[in-house]
């Protein structure tokens, strides 16, 4: 009777799976971003983009986080 579910969580895991690769992803983009590419920027640029950045870093967090603690 299990075998019959089998295919179907493999497909709900694989895709749990692809969403958390593309946040840690998203995440080490960031990261990239906030110090390679926002140092080269004018003062008030430079800030107004870390804040943003900041932002959507603490957004994944929060889902990476989420995700985490309710799957596993």
């Amino acid at each position: 009777m299990i075998n019959v579910y089998l295919p179907y969580v493999s497909d709900i895991m694989n895709t749990l799976e692809e969403g958390r690769n593309k946040c840690d992803e998203q995440i080490v983009e960031l990261r990239r971003e906030y110090y390679e590419d926002t140092p080269k920027l004018p003062r008030k640029l430079k800030k107004k983009r870390r804040k943003e950045l900041n932002g959507e870093y603490s957004f994944l967090m929060s889902i990476r986080n989420f995700d985490l603690n309710s799957f596993y």
